[in-house]
């Protein structure tokens, strides 16, 4: 699912994809808490950042996805 230009380590590529797989099953909170221990581990990622911010905002949490989404932007304002 993650096709950027810059390359992520394989294992947060994976992680994501877990956090995505339970998103479609309707498991958001488990998705946003996978994403939220993978945010701590992984700070400056955009990939992750942008990530929590959309299972956020998808989840109507949007004061929460605010602070995710600006820290994605920072992190590659390009990708953005």
């Amino acid at each position: 699912m993650i096709q950027a230009a810059t390359k992520i380590d394989p294992q947060v590529a994976e992680t994501i994809e877990q956090a995505f797989a339970l998103n479609r099953q309707k498991q958001t909170d488990w998705s946003i808490e996978i994403m939220k221990t993978l945010a701590v581990k992984s700070p400056n990622i955009w990939h992750v950042q942008f990530c929590l911010a959309l299972f956020l905002y998808r989840d109507g949490r949007f004061n929460e996805s605010i602070k995710h989404g600006y820290l994605a932007v920072q992190l590659s304002p390009k990708s953005a």
